[in-house]
């Protein structure tokens, strides 16, 4: 042997003496990447459900085993072989893991040798899962209404100057209607052919027809002050829109509440003095009204409309900050917050979460329209219960926490409103017989 190649046997041998080569000892971990199935987009699960998980990893020299587990519970793991593969482990959520959290995956090869690879966290609901569809939408929304005879759903996206419009039966957006002056509020007429928008940098409601999509608008008598302009809007069954308004800053206003009747196109003030409105629900027969003041707490300071008396009633509501407010179809029920009232506001009953943290958290409320059932917004769930004796009828997961909620006439599907904090995102959920 020449000396070149003694120079050769003598390198390889010391190589294998190192173990640097495939043969030589297998000192380093796996390299390892988990991705966690989400479902409908977030890593929000409910007992029952299959909870995925792709770990795919690689060794120097032989590949062993895949697996995760969940800190504080249980997991999986799968025999694997090969230099490089990928696994996906399925198992099914029990109830004692509901809570957050962290999801770790481990990759080990055949010398023992381990790599861990978390951070990702998971929260698992103490609720059940029902078929949901989520939609993106270009804002937050202020006001929507649903106009059951064409089952369409109208939505003001102030941020985008529109009011988006989704059909209800083909879960399809329509064009939406491009406005301007920041619309806010929104009210149909009674036959559904037009739409009112209160366009709240303006001293102007919109009359929008939806048969032709063209615009007419009615100046409201406002004072060029702190930039006053209509805020909210309900139709009632005697014919009066009941506007209220909204400026810039905070405090009372001398534009407290407007009427605007259609009959005689008249206009005044109904409550001369009032702070900026915080909610305003109308029943679903358009005979009953209440609104919630902004400041004045506590109790939050309201007042109740009937349209048949014509007359609005004074009214210390709940021990809440900017509480959310409901109305069942016929003006029977009133749901604020999470307390119940009658048509002669005495309290009906009070559906727990009673404590001040929760009553700081503003979660979205709702009443049913037949007013047996209230639904309130609770950390990526919404609670259902039942009215008459304050049970709980179930908690259904809706991914992010709803901010709004809307019902539709018929009862049979909720639909929710939520912003994600971490993407900028907004959509809108709905539930099916909720």
């Amino acid at each position: 042997m020449g000396a070149a190649g003694a120079a050769g046997a003598a390198g390889a041998a010391l190589l294998v003496a190192l173990g640097c080569g495939s043969d030589g000892p297998d000192v380093l971990p796996p390299q390892l990447d988990a991705a966690i199935e989400l479902r409908d987009g977030y890593a929000a699960f409910v007992p029952g459900d299959s909870l995925g998980v792709t770990v795919t990893g690689s060794d120097d020299q032989q590949l062993e085993w895949f697996g995760f587990f969940l800190e504080g519970s249980a997991g999986d793991s799968v025999r694997v072989s090969g230099r490089e593969t990928s696994r996906t482990l399925r198992v099914a959520i029990p109830q004692s893991w509901v809570g957050v959290h962290r999801l770790v995956a481990f990759a080990r090869d055949a010398a023992g040798n381990r790599r861990l690879s978390g951070g990702d966290t998971i929260e698992i609901i103490d609720a059940v899962r029902r078929s949901l569809i989520s939609l993106a939408i270009p804002g937050p929304v202020h006001d929507w209404v649903i106009d059951s005879s064409r089952n369409r759903l109208y939505l003001s996206i102030p941020l985008a100057q529109q009011v988006a419009i989704l059909d209800l039966t083909t879960r399809q957006w329509l064009p939406p209607l491009h406005l301007f002056g920041n619309p806010l509020g929104l009210d149909l007429t009674p036959n559904g052919d037009s739409l009112f928008v209160a366009l709240r940098r303006t001293h102007y409601l919109g009359i929008v027809n939806l048969q032709t999509r063209t615009l007419d608008t009615i100046r409201l008598a406002l004072a060029n002050e702190f930039e006053t302009g209509p805020e909210r809007i309900r139709l009632m069954s005697n014919r009066k829109l009941i506007i209220t308004t909204a400026f810039d800053g905070s405090g009372y206003s001398s534009v407290g509440i407007l009427e605007y009747d259609l009959g005689t196109a008249t206009q005044q003030r109904r409550v001369a003095f009032a702070s900026a409105i915080h909610a305003l629900a109308r029943s679903g027969d358009r005979s009953r009204l209440v609104l919630v003041l902004q400041n004045g707490c506590c109790p939050a300071q309201g007042y109740y409309y009937s349209a048949v008396a014509d007359t609005f009633i004074f009214w210390l509501t709940v021990d809440r900050f900017f509480p959310a407010v409901s109305v069942d179809a016929h003006g029977n029920r009133f749901l604020i917050d999470n307390v119940v009232f009658d048509s002669t506001r005495s309290v009906v009953q009070a559906l727990g979460y009673t404590a001040l943290p929760d009553s700081l958290r503003n979660w979205a409320t709702i009443i049913s329209p037949s007013g047996a059932f209230a639904y309130i917004a609770r950390d990526r769930a919404y609670q259902k219960m039942r009215i008459a004796d304050a049970t709980d009828v179930g908690r259904v997961l809706i991914p992010l926490t709803p901010y709004l909620f809307m019902i539709h006439p018929d009862g049979g599907l909720l639909v929710a409103a939520t912003y994600d904090a971490v993407t900028g995102e907004n959509r809108v959920w709905l539930v099916s017989s909720p």
